[in-house]
């Protein structure tokens, strides 16, 4: 079960009205004939890096953060299955290029979705594959990216030291997760990093209600957030 600070920290839940469009295996291979091999029939297989992306594209619009955003059970059901495949695959791409830092950042955002998917095994995959990634390419986005994910998953001490360095390293937009997480032990201090994030981005609409909210005297457990991303806060009594 997570608790009511996931529901802020992933604040931007929607259902999608288009259906969810299954992963076609055999697209997502490429296949080419070796001319090189004696055999009559010698392909050599490789995957299909555009189709990949888009796929996960797809499922991270939907499973990349909690709660899932399919219209159907059904849509639902077809994307883990997806997933499960997916998550196989690059297993098996990484023990051929365990160098590959953008493998390591697929197979950690795969696991941020099993994760959102109760899978058990995914908050493993997610934590070591982001390390992994950051150890090899230090990119405060994806810091940023991996702080919001320890959060979701109950992990605060670490979320708030990776939100904090991406912040450092010039990624802006880890401010609001920074405000979410510090909201129940250190309001003041949270409100604050609020501030600054709606200063920087006053088009967020969502940032600028919560901290109208709180500035109206509401907490944590006063609020809550809707399927369409609207802020519900009640005035502390």
């Amino acid at each position: 079960m997570r608790n009511l600070l996931v529901v802020f920290l992933l604040f931007s839940a929607v259902v999608y009205a288009d259906s969810y469009q299954r992963m076609d295996f055999d697209k997502l291979m490429k296949y080419q004939k070796n001319d090189s091999c004696a055999a009559d029939k010698c392909e050599t297989i490789s995957i299909n890096t555009e189709y990949l992306d888009e796929i996960i594209q797809q499922l991270w619009l939907r499973a990349g953060e909690y709660p899932l955003k399919f219209d159907s059970e059904v849509d639902k059901k077809a994307a883990y299955v997806d997933l499960l495949k997916l998550l196989k695959l690059l297993e098996f791409a990484l023990e051929n290029n365990p160098n590959s830092s953008q493998n390591h950042l697929t197979y950690a955002r795969l696991g941020v979705m099993a994760y959102n998917f109760d899978n058990p095994k995914g908050a493993k995959i997610a934590n070591s594959s982001y390390q992994k990634f950051l150890s090899m390419d230090n990119v405060a986005r994806v810091r940023g990216e991996y702080g919001a994910f320890l959060a979701s998953s109950m992990q605060a001490q670490q979320a708030h030291q990776q939100l904090e360095q991406a912040v450092a390293d010039g990624y802006r937009p880890a401010l609001y997760s920074l405000a979410l997480l510090d909201l129940k032990d250190k309001p003041e201090q949270a409100q604050k990093k609020l501030e600054e994030y709606v200063q920087e981005f006053p088009n967020d609409k969502n940032a600028s209600d919560f901290l109208q909210a709180l500035k109206s005297g509401a907490t944590l457990l006063d609020c809550s957030a809707d399927l369409n991303a609207n802020v519900d806060c009640k005035k502390k009594k």
